[in-house]
């Protein structure tokens, strides 16, 4: 396999392992699974890392006060913009290479954050610190804070029986199955090799809630088609 120069911000500027069919059942699974715990009100002001070109958008614009939508890549900003630039309430922003800048947000507070699918491409926990930091600044009071997909230690196996299963219960498995074979043989692969994918351990992310004096809970719930992953509710 050749090696590549390209970066995780590089990849997702050019392409996404996952067609928008794919994205959007994810979002249904999300929508469907937090609806007892994280749903959204007319009064929310929502903020979304790691966007897309507005998948969340789409579910939950009548729903809120607002949505701010922050991604990595130009095309996806620019696809956010030509969906929904005619609702002042939505807004798009471009993180840069440093995607830990929010200073885009200043003035902004949020009651409902989002950061779906996200941390796996951070360099290491620090990183996730400076995450969960960084929101503080920007969350109303009470605020919640939904970070999916948490890449636990040891779970590389238990990803794939969870993407499996998940997949088969909601009658996607032959589109899994061929997500799979990509991540395995394409781009995202190489990158995968030289960068590799960020994985944490339980323990450094209750610290991180302790030092940043935070309430926080585990939810296992089934949020995504990797039906493995736990996820982390946040209480500013």
């Amino acid at each position: 396999m050749e090696e590549t120069d390209k970066n995780w911000v590089d990849f997702w500027d050019q392409q996404s392992i996952m067609d928008d069919t794919s994205w959007n059942k994810n979002m249904e699974i999300f929508m469907t699974g937090s609806q007892s715990f994280f749903d959204f009100k007319e009064d929310d002001e929502v903020l979304d890392i790691g966007s897309g070109p507005g998948f969340l958008v789409h579910y939950i614009k009548e729903q809120v006060k607002s949505i701010c939508c922050l991604d990595t890549s130009p095309a996806f900003v620019e696809e956010g913009n030509r969906k929904f630039g005619g609702d002042s309430h939505i807004q798009f922003f471009l993180l840069g290479d440093n995607y830990l800048d929010f200073s885009m947000l200043e003035g902004k507070q949020f009651s409902k954050i989002v950061c779906a699918s996200v941390i796996q491409y951070y360099k290491d926990i620090n990183e996730v610190n400076t995450l969960i930091r960084e929101m503080k600044k920007y969350a109303q009071p009470s605020a919640q804070m939904l970070i999916v997909d948490i890449p636990l230690e040891a779970g590389i196996v238990k990803d794939l029986f969870g993407l499996l299963k998940t997949s088969w219960k909601q009658k996607y498995l032959t589109r899994i199955l061929k997500f799979i074979v990509q991540s395995y043989t394409s781009e995202y692969a190489k990158i995968r090799k030289k960068t590799g994918l960020l994985t944490v351990r339980k323990e450094e992310i209750d610290r991180l809630i302790e030092d940043n004096h935070l309430t926080a809970t585990w939810r296992s719930d089934v949020l995504t088609l990797n039906g493995a992953r736990k996820h982390l509710l946040i209480t500013f």
